[in-house]
Parts: structure tokens; C-alpha cells; sequence
């Protein structure tokens, strides 16, 4: 018998065929997880076929590992390979990302020198090279070392050779053994100090994180913590060890979970009569068991998670039913999959529903080892299991909305809140006409926030921008600070006194004056959630504020401890970018605000007002979710805008109609599918070079296709990025025809030497997202 077997290390579009020894023929199976003899080493692989044609390879199978930690299904396999095909990856870049880093393995080949014995003439002579004198020597001082630390000092690529040479004349042992990552203990720390004495310690203690490390856990009340639960370094836990008031031992976290001081509660009530008939028609299908894609469209607060969890109950009910048949084929007791776009690859049997939550969101596009798009891929998934995917969303993508518009998806709406008010107001303040406090913040909106706070009510703030100021400028010369890696200008941290980027993480100390004329006056740039923290400080001296962002979430715990104190009101207003638009449920908000509705509208990229009001419509769900009438607030310049009119009409299908008329004149997608391929190099001249043979070729290759438009060349928005000149190519693709695999292979055949020789690397990008 043989496998097909793709190697890791070797990426290939095919798999390479090799032969299954008798002795493994009951122990491979596809999905199975082997080690290979190449002949010249041994190498991991992952088998995607079984052939009963006789064995002629010289690739041999020398072990298999157990299925049940390291395998794929067979279904799983052909998604992997669909996608493989689909975002033209090499197959084994996708097999070996979609299993977990402890699932990883890898062969680790230590050679010993062998026990002094009486050898022949031509046996006593393993030094007749000098690398083989060099192995041995290293092997008297040693012992055993690995082969990969012997080809390390030798820097010869002849090792392995020399070392079969000395293994069959029984000088040396090769013994291989199966490397896995070893999990990484999480610390347990008792406090020592007797509870009543504790405060008195504080006292005494001078650095001010370590106070406030011991406060915290006064506060909390919990004396008995792991290191993952508190937002401090382990640097400050350290020095309170060093002082006897914690001890500390190793704790290996034995369960896949987050230890999250912050419990997030779900209230299950009973369903309303929209609930049970999305329930009810979704379910009807799962019992079929048919492939079939559904959209459930419900506004903020309409229980979308009350019906998920109603349907993943129903699909545990209905797989039980063959759950003991499963047991006695293969261990296993999670039912759930629950994360983010990694669990695609779950490896649960009977898979009978997959449900993307929030499917709008930008983070499903996976942009980094390969580029896929985790939503398009749950789909597909669904229909190889023969399962139900459900989508979900207040604001659907566009793309999504189309497909349910035209019968692909069945659209179901939940169009009210359940057990709470109407949908809160949203109002729109123009900057340019209201009286203003302070840049960007209006009198009206401070009233407001004053309304509340009386109240002892709560309040959430969002500027999507981090930092103090997007960037400085003298107002000399005219001088703007930029990246010497990138072409963006920094951005200022007051708490830190740093310039930064924020693509590659350079910064330079903030001098306060210019770096070109020395001159002290410096205009600011757009304001961030810092400046705006400070801001707040100064206009409500008594009241706590709450920022979160990239730089106040930075440290492990951090989000959980800021959303904690929200939550226990111990802060009134809670401020930060994107990241409190959506997921927050907070009875005592009664006034969310956009301090800056239109970042973003001018940002060059046809989905960029899709993203505002997704972003903006979310945000207004955050109030109003309890007995207590919410209110918005957008403060804007940009007032005549559509898309202002379209949120405070709270109008959806207008708000879609409106853009599909846009997008449908320039074939954007979903009129079209988006591809992008992307060169990048440190020499931007050889960059502009080989996109514009990139393009010659494609031009050429497609030409009088009308199932293909090619764009001009383009330099990237940011054209330098980590010292990495960007220019691109998009291609729209026509009436359900793509780019496939076979045509992009063939362009890198053609090229690839050129680029090699200009060293400009490309790669393409699949449906892309942004342009």
C-alpha cells in the first residue's frame, strides 16, 4: 500500500507518494500524522491519501502517531485542500496551521557513539574524512548530540551521508524521538500577609506598582490568584515574592480556557415569537441534514445569542443520538467549539452546525502564515459536513446581505429588542455650528455627560484613535516627525514620552519642540484616546474614567480588570476605540458617544463607509439595554454625509441599497470577487519594476477576457511598511469566474526569476478586504 503524504518543510501543490510498510497498514489512515525516511532524512508528514497500488517509492513511512491527538478527519483533509486550491496556498502551509501548536510534532535525531567492540580493517577506519573525524571527536566529548547541532558547527550539508556510513559499520546509534511544545505553567501566588495586617504593609511599601498590585487584590478581595489574572508584570509579582508578602509555585493550567477575572452573563429568558421561528426553521434543516447557509439579521439587543445557544442545545440533543457509535472509533468529550478563527479547524465529529457570530467583522480575514477569510470558510466547511451555517450580524456585509437578497442564504430577521426598550435615538452634533469646549468636544455633549453623571448613570465614549495626537507638526518649518521604517508619521504618547508607529513599533523620546528648528510651538494632529482621557480629567475632576485601548490593554488581564471596574461602577465613563463598540452590555449606560463619528469616511477604500456605519450603528447598541432609555451622540464635521442620515434613520436595507447603486456601477464586490497581488521590496525602484512586469504579463495572459478587469498599477496607501516598499495589483473577477491556482502558477514560473534576481517577494490575496 501507499499514502499520499505531504512533508513539512518541502511545500508542494502535490503529495508526494509514499510506501506504508506492512507492519503500519493498519495504523495509517488519511489524516494520519506519519514520519518519512526521504533517504536522507526523516521528516514529518500529514497523509491525505491511501492507494493499494504496489509500493515503488523510496519514500518510506516509518511510524504513525496516534490519530486522536495528531490527525484530521477525512472531511477535514478536503477542506483543507479546498482551501489549499482556493487561496492558492501549498496544502501542507494550510495543514500545518490549522492544528494547534501542541498537536505540532517534530523529530528529534540524537547520534551516540557506540561502545568500544573489535572491528575489521576496513570498519577500523571511520576517519578517513575529515567530517567524519570531526563527528567523532565531537561524539568522545559528548557522547550523544543531535544531528541537526552536528550539521550546525560542521556547516557541511554532507553530515547525514557520513553518519549512514558511520552507522552501518557500527561506530554511532541514531535514535529518533517525537519533540512536542511543553506547556508553559501558569504561576500561582498566595498572599502572606494576614488579611487584617495587609493594609498596614501597603503603607510601608514605596513602589507604586507594587501598592497597587496589593490594592487591587484588597479591593478584590481574592488572596489566592494565578499571574494571569492580575495586569501586572511578573517583575513586580517577583519583588513582593523577594518580601515574603506572596509566595509563588508553578501551576500548569490542565483546561483550555481564559482565566478572566470578568464573568460575562448571559440571562436566558424566554424566547419571543421571532426567537422560536428562527429556531424552529433553522432547526428544521439541521434535522434534515442538509447543507444550508442562513443570515440571521437582528438588531443590537434582539437575542441573537439567546437563539445560538437554543440551537447548539438542539444540535448536542441531536448528536447524541450517534455519540456512543463515535466513542468506541475515538476518545472524546467536547461537544463545542467555541473561538475565534482558528476553531474552523475544530476537528469535532458529527459536526451539525457552525454559527459566525458577528460575521461583519473585519477580524475573520486572516492576514498572516496564509490569507483566508474564516466566515467564506465556515460556509464551505458547513456544506462538505452537510451542516447548518448560521450567520449573524445587526449590520450584515454586504456581500452576505446580497447573497440572502438573492435566495443563495435564507434571510431570517429579528427586528426588536426582547424584554427591553425601542432602540435608543441617535443624534447627530455639528461641530462646525455647536459652541465647542475644547477641539472636537461640544458643549451639547458635555451637558449630556453631566445629565447623566447626576444620575449615577454611565456613559461610553468612543474615539477610534490611540495615543495623544495622530501626529506634531511645527508650526514654523513644518516639520512632521515620521518613521524612519514606514511611511507614517508618529504618533505621540504623552503618558509614555514617545513617538511611535503603530505598524512597526519603532519610537523615538518626545523632545517637545521641533526636531528640525528646535522651535517649541507644535500644532497636534488628530486627538487619540489619551488626549481625550486627560481632557475629561480637567472637565469631571471627580469622576473615574476608564480608557481602554491598544496601549492601556496591552498587559495580559488588563481588558477583563478596565471592563471589571466598569462594570462594578467604579468608573462613570468608560472611553476607547473600537473595541468597546460591540459585545458590552452595561444596564446603567444611558449615553453612548462618537467623539469623532467620521474617522475614517475618507479613508480611500470602497468598503470604508460600509465600516463606519457597521462601526457606529454597533456602538448605539451599547445603551439602552435595560429599563433605562438610552441616547447617541455623533459629533461630526462631516454633517451632509449619507451615511449620518442613513444611521439616524437606523435604516439598514436603505443604508445597503444606497451603496449597492455605487459599487454596482464600478463592479465592486459583491458585484465582482476582489483579488490583490501584492509586491514588496527594499528597493523601490525594483519593486516598480516587477509590478510593472507583473502586469504586462497579466494584461497580456487575460487579454479580451471580459471576466477579468486588471487595475493600473498602484503604490499602497502606505507605501513603505517595515522598510518594505508595497505597490499592487487588483483584479475584479466577473460572473463567478476566479484566479485560480494553475493561472498563478503559471505567472510564477514566468517571473519568478526576475524577482529573484530584483529580490521583490509577491503574493496574492484572495477576496481581499481593503484596497
Amino acid at each position: 500500500m501507499t499514502a499520499s503524504v505531504f512533508l513539512v518543510g518541502k511545500p508542494s501543490d502535490f503529495a508526494l507518494t509514499c510506501r506504508i510498510p506492512d507492519a503500519l497498514a493498519s495504523s495509517v489512515f488519511i489524516g494520519s500524522t506519519v514520519l518519512v525516511n526521504t533517504g536522507t532524512k526523516h521528516i514529518i508528514g500529514y497523509v491525505v491519501d491511501i492507494h493499494s497500488a504496489t509500493p515503488t517509492s523510496s519514500y518510506i513511512i516509518t511510524e504513525c502517531y496516534d490519530l486522536e491527538i495528531t490527525g484530521f478527519s477525512p472531511v477535514l483533509i478536503k477542506f483543507l485542500l479546498w482551501m489549499a486550491d482556493y487561496y492558492i496556498s501549498y496544502p501542507v502551509t494550510i495543514l500545518q496551521a490549522a492544528l494547534p501548536r501542541k498537536a505540532k510534532i517534530a523529530p528529534k535525531e540524537i547520534v551516540k557513539l557506540n561502545p568500544f567492540v573489535l572491528r575489521n580493517a576496513d570498519e577500523a577506519s571511520p576517519t578517513k574524512s575529515k567530517l567524519r573525524q570531526t563527528i567523532i571527536h565531537e561524539l568522545t566529548k559528548h557522547k550523544s548530540l543531535s544531528i541537526s547541532y552536528l550539521e550546525r558547527i560542521t556547516k557541511s550539508s554532507s553530515v547525514r551521508e557520513s553518519l549512514r556510513d558511520l552507522e552501518k559499520i557500527g561506530w554511532i546509534s541514531i535514535e529518533r524521538h517525537i519533540s512536542t511544545p511543553t506547556q508553559r505553567p501558569d504561576y500561582l501566588y498566595t498572599v502572606l500577609i494576614p488579611k487584617h495586617n495587609l493594609l498596614d504593609t501597603v503603607k510601608k511599601i514605596k513602589s507604586k506598582k507594587q501598592k497597587e498590585l496589593l490594592e487591587e487584590i484588597i479591593n478584590r478581595d481574592k488572596y489566592i490568584f494565578r499571574a494571569s489574572e492580575v495586569p501586572f508584570q511578573k517583575s513586580v509579582l517577583g519583588e513582593l515574592v523577594k518580601k515574603k508578602i506572596l509566595h509563588c509555585e508553578a501551576s500548569h493550567v490542565t483546561s483550555i480556557q481564559s482565566h478572566l477575572s470578568i464573568s460575562i452573563d448571559v440571562p436566558y429568558l424566554s424566547l419571543s415569537q421571532d426567537q422560536l421561528s428562527a429556531v424552529s426553521i433553522i432547526f428544521d434543516t439541521m434535522e434534515k441534514g442538509q447543507f444550508h447557509t442562513f443570515l440571521l439579521h437582528g438588531v443590537t439587543g434582539s437575542g441573537k445569542t439567546n437563539v445560538y445557544i437554543e440551537l447548539v442545545k438542539k444540535a448536542i440533543q441531536r448528536d447524541n443520538e450517534r455519540f456512543a457509535n463515535w466513542l468506541a472509533i475515538k476518545s472524546g468529550s467536547a461537544k463545542i467549539a467555541l473561538g475565534a478563527r482558528s476553531t474552523l479547524f475544530a476537528p469535532l465529529p458529527n459536526l451539525g452546525i457552525i454559527i459566525v457570530d458577528e460575521e461583519h467583522d473585519q477580524s475573520y480575514k486572516q492576514d498572516s502564515q496564509f490569507i483566508y477569510h474564516a466566515r467564506d470558510c465556515a460556509i464551505m466547511r458547513a456544506k462538505m459536513e452537510n451542516a447548518v451555517c448560521v450567520l449573524g450580524s445587526a449590520t450584515p456585509s454586504f456581500e452576505s446581505y446580497y447573497q440572502a437578497k438573492n435566495k443563495k442564504y435564507t434571510l431570517i430577521s429579528l427586528p426588536k429588542r426582547i424584554h427591553q426598550p425601542e432602540a435608543p435615538q441617535i443624534k447627530i452634533i455639528s461641530l462646525a455650528e455647536d459652541e465647542l469646549i475644547s477641539p472636537l468636544f461640544s458643549k451639547t455633549l458635555y451637558n449630556q455627560i453631566s445629565k447623566r453623571l447626576e444620575l449615577n448613570e454611565q456613559v461610553i465614549l468612543l474615539q477610534n484613535r490611540r495615543g495623544y495626537a495622530r501626529y506634531i507638526q511645527c508650526e514654523r518649518c513644518g516639520a512632521i516627525p515620521f518613521c524612519t521604517n514606514c511611511s507614517v508619521a508618529l504618533t505621540l504618547h504623552v503618558q509614555s514620552n514617545l513617538l511611535k508607529c503603530h505598524y512597526c513599533k519603532y519610537s523615538q523620546p518626545w523632545k517637545q519642540y521641533c526636531h528640525i528648528c528646535s522651535n517649541e510651538k507644535l500644532k497636534f494632529g488628530t486627538a487619540g484616546t489619551e488626549q481625550f482621557d486627560l481632557l475629561l480629567q480637567r472637565l469631571f475632576p471627580n469622576v473615574s474614567v476608564v480608557r481602554m485601548d491598544g496601549d492601556s490593554t496591552s498587559r495580559r488581564g488588563a481588558h477583563a480588570y478596565l471592563l471589571n471596574l466598569f462594570k462594578e461602577k467604579k468608573a462613570a465613563i468608560l472611553l476607547g476605540t473600537q473595541m468597546i463598540a460591540k459585545g458590552l452590555d452595561f444596564p446603567d449606560v444611558t449615553l453612548v458617544a462618537a467623539i469623532q463619528a467620521d474617522l475614517g469616511l475618507a479613508f480611500p477604500d470602497f468598503r470604508a463607509t460600509e465600516r463606519i456605519f457597521d462601526l457606529l450603528f454597533q456602538m448605539a447598541g451599547r445603551t439602552g439595554r435595560s429599563s433605562k432609555k438610552g441616547e447617541v451622540f455623533l459629533q461630526t464635521y462631516n454633517l451632509r454625509h449619507p451615511v449620518f442620515y442613513f444611521l439616524t434613520k437606523q435604516d439598514y436595507e436603505a443604508f445597503f441599497e444606497y451603496e449597492m447603486a455605487f459599487r454596482k456601477k464600478l463592479n465592486f464586490p459583491p458585484y465582482s470577487r476582489l483579488l490583490k497581488i501584492e509586491f514588496s521590496s527594499m528597493n523601490e525602484n525594483n519593486c516598480i519594476i516587477a509590478v510593472n512586469e507583473a502586469h504586462h504579463f497579466l494584461t497580456t495572459f487575460l487579454k479580451n477576457n471580459p471576466d477579468f478587469e486588471i487595475s493600473e498599477c498602484n503604490a499602497a496607501v502606505i507605501v513603505l511598511l517595515k522598510n518594505q516598499f508595497r505597490y499592487n495589483i487588483y483584479i475584479k473577477q466577473l460572473n463567478n469566474k476566479t484566479f485560480t491556482k494553475s493561472m498563478w502558477r503559471l505567472m510564477e514560473k514566468t517571473l519568478r526569476p526576475t524577482w529573484q534576481k530584483l529580490k521583490v517577494a509577491a503574493s496574492i490575496d484572495i477576496d481581499t478586504q481593503s484596497i
